[in-house]
């Protein structure tokens, strides 16, 4: 992933698990803009197949594998579309 000075995010390589938050389980080869993030990101954390960011509201949105929660949207559901979490 990569994050440019605007506060928009960009995501390619391997999706397997949707980790790069385009709407698909698609492999990506060239850098795609994530159009689901309703606004500007400030900061980005990727696991191995998961990824977070931290909006510039300070609102939090993770997508990806989820088989053990780490979503932190209380349930084990993978999402190929960034989601908020609600609980935070």
């Amino acid at each position: 992933m990569a994050l440019c000075k605007e506060g928009e995010l960009y995501a390619w390589g391997s999706n397997s698990n949707g980790q790069l938050g385009l709407g698909t389980y698609q492999n990506t080869p060239t850098p795609t803009r994530i159009t689901a993030i309703p606004s500007q990101v400030s900061q980005i954390a990727c696991g191995g197949e998961h990824s977070v960011v931290l909006l510039q509201d300070g609102s939090l949105y993770s997508w990806g594998y989820n088989a053990f929660g780490q979503l932190g949207h209380g349930d084990t559901t993978y999402r190929c579309i960034p989601k908020k979490i609600e609980n935070l």
